[in-house]
C-alpha cells in the first residue's frame, strides 16, 4: 500500500499552514561552510562563441544581467513562431573576497535550462544535463585565486536525452534559479552526489508511540583518513530541545559514508493542520574541531492510499484538495525569485489547497 503512495503522490506536495524550511536551511550560520549568494553582476551573450576565458577581449557584445535570468522572457510570447532555443553564456569574475586558499570552493547552480558546461579560466572542468535540477561543481583545483573566471555556456535546444521532451509549457533558456559559492573544509560532508548537502535522512517507520530516523551521512575525505574524525548527529524539536543525540567515529572500514539510526518516543507528527517540524544536524568533529555542520528540517508522518477510502494521514482520513503550479510569470518566463514562489504558495493554501502538485518537473528549492 505504502509503494502504491509513493506513486500516486510523486511530485505533489502537502502544504502546511506555516511555510516550512527555506532552501538555505540546511547550512547552519554556525558552520564552518559558507554559502554566498553570487546573483549579481553576470555578463550575459546570445550564441556561441569560444571565448570562455577573458570575456572583456569582446564586451563590447554584452550585457550586464543579474540572476535568476531567462533569455526567452519574450520571444514566446511575440507574432513570430518558435522562440530562440540555442546556445548562450554567462560570465563572472570571481573576486578574491569570494575565495579562500584554505577551503574548497564549489560553485552551486539551483537551476539552469539546460545543458550546462562550466568553465573556470578556459578550462572545461564540468557539463551537466537537466534543466529542472541542482548540481555542484568543485571549482579548487582550477582557481589561481587572482583573476579568475568562471564562464556558463548553456544551450536549451531539444536533446532527445532530456525529459521532459514536450509539454504544454515553454523550455525557457537561462540560469533562471540562484547560484552560490560554497566553501568548506577540506574535510568536509560531500556536495558531489546530485548537489545532495551531503547528508540522507529516511524515516522507516513513524507510529504515534515511536519515529526511527535514519541519517546517512556521505563523506569528502583527503586522501588518508584524518585521525579522530567523528560524526556527531543531534535531533532537536519546533523549540529547539534536543531529543536524541548519536555520536560515531569514522573507521577505515565505514570511510566515506556512515549511517547512524535514531528514536524519537511519541513524536509530535506532521500534517497540513499542525507543520510540527524537527530539525537533524550533523556535525563533522576532527579531534575535537568542528570542520563541517549541517541540518535539515523534517516531517515526522506517515501515508497510505486505499482505492475505496481514500488518502490517509497518521492514520487518518484526509480529502486532498489541490491544483497544478508551473514555475512561470508574465515578464520573467521562469527567471523568478524566491519571493514569487512563496506568494504563489500562500495563493494557493488561501484558496483551501492542501496539497500541490509540481508539474511537470523538480520546482525550485523555495517551493520545496
Amino acid at each position: 500500500m505504502i509503494g502504491k503512495s509513493l506513486k500516486l503522490l510523486a511530485g505533489i506536495i502537502l502544504i502546511p499552514l506555516a511555510l516550512a524550511a527555506s532552501s538555505d536551511d540546511w547550512v547552519n550560520g554556525s558552520s564552518p561552510r559558507s554559502k554566498v549568494k553570487i546573483n549579481l553582476d553576470w555578463k550575459f551573450y546570445k550564441g556561441d562563441t569560444l571565448i570562455t576565458s577573458d570575456f572583456r577581449d569582446f564586451s563590447e557584445n554584452l550585457t550586464s544581467v543579474d540572476l535568476p535570468h531567462s533569455w526567452n522572457v519574450s520571444d514566446p510570447f511575440d507574432e513570430e513562431k518558435g522562440y530562440y532555443r540555442g546556445v548562450a553564456w554567462y560570465y563572472k569574475n570571481l573576486s578574491s573576497e569570494l575565495l579562500d586558499e584554505d577551503k574548497n570552493t564549489y560553485l552551486y547552480l539551483e537551476g539552469a535550462n539546460q545543458t550546462a558546461q562550466v568553465f573556470v579560466n578556459g578550462q572545461l572542468i564540468q557539463t551537466h544535463k537537466g534543466g529542472y535540477t541542482a548540481f555542484c561543481v568543485n571549482l579548487t583545483p582550477y582557481l589561481n585565486f587572482k583573476e579568475d573566471v568562471l564562464a556558463i555556456k548553456l544551450n536549451n535546444e531539444h536533446d532527445e536525452s532530456i525529459v521532459p521532451l514536450k509539454g504544454d509549457f515553454n523550455f525557457y533558456g537561462g540560469i533562471y534559479r540562484d547560484a552560490y559559492l560554497i566553501s568548506v573544509d577540506p574535510v568536509h560532508f560531500d556536495l558531489s552526489d546530485h548537489a545532495s548537502p551531503g547528508i540522507f535522512i529516511e524515516t522507516p517507520t513513524v507510529s504515534k508511540q515511536k519515529a526511527e530516523i535514519r541519517v546517512r551521512s556521505k563523506l569528502k575525505l583527503n586522501r588518508k583518513l584524518p585521525k579522530g574524525l567523528k560524526i556527531r548527529t543531534v535531533i532537536r524539536d519546533s523549540k529547539n530541545n534536543t531529543i536524541t543525540e548519536s555520536t560515531v567515529a569514522v573507521t577505515s572500514k565505514v570511510a566515506k559514508e556512515v549511517t547512524q539510526t535514531l528514536e524519537v518516543s511519541n513524536p509530535s507528527l506532521w500534517s497540513p493542520d499542525h507543520p510540527t517540524l524537527y530539525t537533524v544536524t550533523a556535525q563533522l568533529i576532527q579531534s575535537g574541531v568542528l570542520t563541517d555542520e549541517i541540518t535539515q528540517s523534517i516531517g515526522l508522518r506517515w501515508f497510505d492510499f486505499d482505492p475505496d477510502d481514500g488518502f490517509f494521514l497518521n492514520g487518518e482520513p484526509l480529502k486532498l484538495v489541490g491544483v497544478n503550479r508551473h514555475q512561470d510569470f508574465a515578464g520573467m518566463a521562469n527567471a523568478l525569485p524566491d519571493d514569487y514562489h512563496v506568494r504563489d504558495i500562500e495563493m494557493i493554501k488561501s484558496l483551501g489547497a492542501n496539497f500541490l502538485r509540481t508539474a511537470h518537473y523538480p520546482q525550485d528549492p523555495a517551493v520545496l
